[in-house]
């Protein structure tokens, strides 16, 4: 199994975020994952993943294939600049 069995979605999230990453504190990147991961989870292949593969022990029906994936989507899956500021007032990390 290769990455072709992995979520198209998800690994294209997962670029957007690493490639970020690199010019962030990591306060912003937990920022960054927490907003990546419910937005996943709420209307993405989270749920299908775990769904599929540990609850129905079947294949996963991801959302996008790899050739699907345009701007667009990378744009709806980019999360705001604004979000980490939304996200301090609400999570503590000291905590």
């Amino acid at each position: 199994r290769g990455i072709d069995a992995v979520s198209p979605l998800s690994l294209c999230v997962t670029d957007i975020l690493l490639r970020r990453a690199k010019d962030q504190s990591l306060e912003q990147v937990f920022n960054e994952d927490y907003w990546a991961a419910a937005k996943l989870y709420k209307e993405g292949d989270l749920r299908e993943g775990v769904c599929a593969k540990v609850i129905d022990k079947r294949e996963p029906n991801w959302q996008y294939d790899f050739d699907d994936i345009n701007q667009t989507v990378r744009q709806a899956y980019t999360p705001p600049d604004m979000m980490a500021q939304v996200l301090r007032q609400k999570i503590r990390w000291d905590e």
